[in-house]
Parts: structure tokens; sequence; C-alpha cells
């Protein structure tokens, strides 16, 4: 041996150690980057900035939205008082999207709200056709049960241990079924993120349309991975009222850089999660965190907050619009009825 091999790591350290400060340099400049961007151009020009997130995340929000080809509504049965249907919507290209509709069928016309499970999560069980919703802490009866119709989608994060619905994905982790399949749409100009916020979108066109529906009356809430929807579907869409992102927002650290959904090629130069939430103004956003999380760091989720209050302030001028709700607890939807009777008060 000509040498010991650990001879080398002294120049693998410095190697690796100078790409991490160069990443740090691209950050602060992209800080500044977004900070001078939103200055030069929110709100007058909030429209143009909505279609630049849109061209970010790419395909197809950056093309008007098509009208829904097919649906299917399935009546499941009834559940404390209220009626569950199965909806599956095909969209553009084949597209099957589904969701689970719950409705207080009384004639009533109601808000409609979205309600959006996190990873490893299904609309069925956050609705409670299992039994224990988890730490969705009932969410969707909560909701109903404040007088809202909900409609929870299913989102391409399930766990595909309990969920084996394809031999290949069987063992896996949610990480192996949904990143390479982001990772390649990104590739050819779209994401995940956009084809289900584009789904979201259709299946919105559909139900805001129907008997059940107060006009104008639609919100969205959601925990985790759902927040993360929450925040980005009220920042692309102008129909959403009222935004409640819960155990999400946060900087982009080395937890949420990791994620493909989370990042977009030059998205740190135009958006993070402040940029993002700027977006939903003049309508209402409350972002919920938690003090003990357990996945996402509390300090994260503050200092991004911090950040986006002071644009918000300089920016708008107008505090109102927005609510920072920081509870007691671990990664889950606050207990607490107040923030849901917040949503349906605004939405």
């Amino acid at each position: 041996m000509f040498e010991p091999e650990e001879v080398g790591n002294r120049y693998r350290k410095e190697y690796i150690d100078s790409i991490e400060e160069v990443l740090r340099l691209l950050s602060e400049d992209a800080a500044k980057r977004r900070t001078e961007y939103f200055q030069q151009n929110f709100p007058g020009n909030a429209e143009a900035v909505r279609s630049r997130l849109k061209e970010k995340l790419g395909w197809p929000l950056t093309q008007p939205r098509r009208e829904i080809i097919s649906m299917q509504k399935e009546y499941c049965g009834m559940l404390d008082g209220y009626g569950i249907y199965r909806i599956q919507y095909g969209l553009l290209h084949g597209i099957k999207f589904y969701g689970m509709l719950f409705l207080r069928e009384d004639g009533t016309k109601r808000p409609l709200v979205i309600a959006q499970h996190g990873g490893l999560g299904t609309p069925e069980g956050i609705g409670g056709l299992y039994g224990s919703t988890g730490n969705y802490n009932d969410m969707v009866r909560r909701l109903l049960d404040l007088g809202a119709n909900v409609f929870a989608p299913q989102l391409l994060i399930w766990d595909p241990q309990h969920y084996s619905v394809r031999e290949q994905d069987a063992g896996g982790d949610v990480n192996e079924m949904r990143r390479p399949l982001d990772s390649m749409l990104q590739q050819v100009g779209s994401s995940m993120t956009a084809i289900e916020i584009h789904c979201i979108q259709c299946a919105v066109d559909h139900l805001t349309q129907e008997s059940f529906s107060a006009p104008g009356h639609l919100g969205m809430a959601g925990l985790s991975y759902g927040g993360f929807y929450a925040l980005y579907m009220a920042a692309v869409d102008t129909r959403i009222n009222c935004a409640l992102s819960s155990c999400f927002f946060n900087g982009r650290g080395p937890g949420l850089r990791a994620a493909s959904d989370f990042i977009w090629g030059d998205s740190g130069n135009w958006f993070e999660d402040a940029e993002a939430a700027l977006l939903v103004y003049p309508r209402r956003l409350r972002i919920q965190v938690a003090k003990r999380d357990q996945l996402l760091p509390f300090e994260g989720a503050l200092k991004e907050y911090e950040r986006f209050e002071s644009l918000a302030r300089e920016l708008t001028g107008d505090d109102s619009w927005y609510l920072f709700d920081a509870f007691d607890g671990r990664h889950e939807f606050s207990p607490d009825d107040e923030c849901l009777r917040w949503l349906m008060e605004r939405c």
C-alpha cells in the first residue's frame, strides 16, 4: 500500500466543507434576491408573482385548467349523521384522482373545506372510517360539527407498507414511492406538487358548483404535508378564502431541503414559505406550529415566520390577515376547536 487510506480524509473533509460554505453563501444571496423581488413586485403585481410560482412548480399549472373528463361518485354510507361519498375524477392525460366527500345532507348550503392529510395518510383515515384518526385529532368530524361540508383528497403519500397497492412499492417507504416520480416529473417540467394542486383545483371546480356548497365560501386546512398543500394551494388559487397550514411552515433547513417536493429548480431565488404565504394576501392565513414538534424544528418555524411577518408588514401595511398559532403539542393538528372556528368564520 502506497499510503494509509485515511491520509486523504483531510482533503475530502475540506472539499465537502467548502461545498457547504458555497451553499451557505448562495442561500444568503437567494434570500436577498427573494426579498428584492417581492419589494419590487408585491402586492402591485401579485398576479405576475403568482404566475411565477406556478411556473416554478411546473406543468399543468402553467396552462389553462381543462374540464373534468369523467367523474364517478360512490355512496359509501352514513357515519355519525353525515353522508360519505368516494369521488374519482378523470383528468387530463388520463390522471385518476380521488377523494372522500363528507356531507351534512340536510339541504343546507354550507361552506366547503378541503381537509388535507399528511405523510402516510389517507382521506378515509382522517375521516374516521378506520376508527382513531391519530394525530389529526378528528379534524374532519370537528369541521362537520362546526357546519362545513368537507372534501378530503388522496395525495400520493400513503404508507406503501400498509397499503400495498403495487408490488414494486410493497415494503418500501413513502419516499421510495413518491420521490422518483417527482424527480422524473421535474425533469420534464412538472412536479407532483403541480399535478396534485391541479387535481385539487379540478375537484373544487366541480364541488363548488354542487347544490350543497355555499357560493364563495371555500377554505382549506392541512397537517404536515397537508399543511404544505394548504399553504401552496392558497398561494396559487385565489378561490381559497382562508387557509390553515398546520405543522409545516418552516425554513429550508436540512429536513425540508431533503424533500424534493419542497424545493424546485431555482425556487430558492424566488419562493420559500414566507413568500408563498405573502401570496395569500388579502385573504386569510393561519400558520399553526407545535412547540414540541418532533419532525420539524419549532425554532425554524419561528425564524421563517419572523421573516414573513417583517415582509408582510412592510409590503401590505396590514397585520389583520394572518395569524401565527404556536400551541403546546407535538406533530399534530391542534385539538383546540378555536382554530377551526376561526377558519369557518373566515371561509
